[in-house]
């Protein structure tokens, strides 16, 4: 018997602790995240977020694929939780307005450069759209377009941060992480539907 097993058995706590305690644990320390489902624009929404925010959205209904995505992302893993309730309303005014406005998002796996991209990117009005040229030179960077478009594509928060706004400079409606085809149903749910 090993001398952490004697001293659980002493204190007679169990001596591996239970998978509620791990969890609890990982999520107060912000190692993992909890997850929920809302409403979105075009369906179902699944929502990661910590303490610090929103952290991931992956429109899809299908759990297994956002955990997948999710952890792709923002390299933790989620757990089923209940938003708190004022989180709750800022994602919904952000969801239904198409703007970020007061909602935190937790965007500590992005770099500084990537970061920058979101925050012009959040700028864009619903109903209109940028090229990526635009994005770099918000950022005095001109040369930046397609580091622009890799920044764009690590987006954890999509919806939120309207990264299906930014488009070709020929107006051809670009890459999207969920497919060109839910990038251009986004868009026309805003109204746009001229698009190459």
């Amino acid at each position: 018997m090993t001398s952490e097993q004697q001293i659980a058995r002493m204190l007679g706590t169990p001596e591996t602790p239970p998978a509620s305690i791990e969890r609890a644990v990982l999520i107060r320390t912000d190692l993992a995240d909890q997850f929920t489902t809302v409403p979105g624009p075009l369906g179902t929404l699944h929502v990661g977020f910590t303490s610090l925010g929103v952290s991931s959205i992956v429109p899809t209904a299908d759990e297994e694929e956002f955990l997948t995505s999710h952890a792709a992302r923002v390299g933790r893993l989620a757990y089923p939780g209940d938003l708190p309730s004022r989180l709750a309303g800022q994602l919904r005014r952000a969801v239904e307005s198409g703007r970020l406005g007061d909602l935190p998002v937790d965007l500590r796996v992005l770099t500084p450069f990537q970061r920058r991209v979101l925050e012009i990117t959040a700028t864009i009005p619903p109903g209109e759209i940028r090229p990526y040229g635009w994005v770099a030179r918000e950022m005095a960077n001109d040369g930046a377009v397609r580091a622009v478009g890799s920044a764009l594509a690590r987006n954890p928060v999509p919806i939120a941060i309207p990264c299906h706004r930014v488009v070709k400079s020929d107006g051809s409606i670009g890459n999207y992480a969920f497919g060109a085809a839910m990038k251009r149903s986004l868009l026309e749910h805003e109204g746009i539907t001229e698009l190459g």
